[in-house]
């Protein structure tokens, strides 16, 4: 007969249940450290783009011939001044265009070695093409 007598369950429904749901808190914590870790990614700045990001209607030679000296801004800036001179000028150049600009490029370069340029290697650049 000790089979038949009632058993008092002194303990709460919630005591024996697992939780299932985890807390809201622990879940954004570890997300946001796992999102630590892709933000410690550093972005080069402008100026440290190398050559290979000069935008692709700036002319390969020319390209190449400043990539030991300037970034690909620097390029893209000397090329455009390049470009703006041929459009107000209209010069009707006897060689091709970016044997003009290369030996611009090389003469100006070489005045900046010899410290002859007293204003900016730009507008010199601009002069001698």
């Amino acid at each position: 007969m000790e089979g038949n007598l009632p058993v008092e369950n002194n303990m709460s429904p919630q005591g024996v249940t697992v939780p299932v749901t985890t807390n809201k808190t622990e879940n954004k914590q570890s997300s946001l450290c796992e999102n630590k870790n892709l933000h410690n990614v550093i972005e080069p700045s402008v100026d440290e783009l190398d050559n290979s990001y000069t935008p692709a209607n700036v002319d390969q030679e020319f390209i190449q011939a400043t990539k030991p000296f300037m970034n690909a801004v620097d390029t893209y800036k000397l090329w455009n001044r390049v470009l703006i001179l041929i459009a107000y000028k209209k010069t009707k150049i006897e060689k091709p265009l970016c044997d003009v600009v290369v030996d611009a490029f090389k003469q100006s370069v070489f005045s900046k070695k010899l410290r002859k340029i007293r204003s900016t290697f730009e507008g010199y650049f601009y002069s001698v093409v």
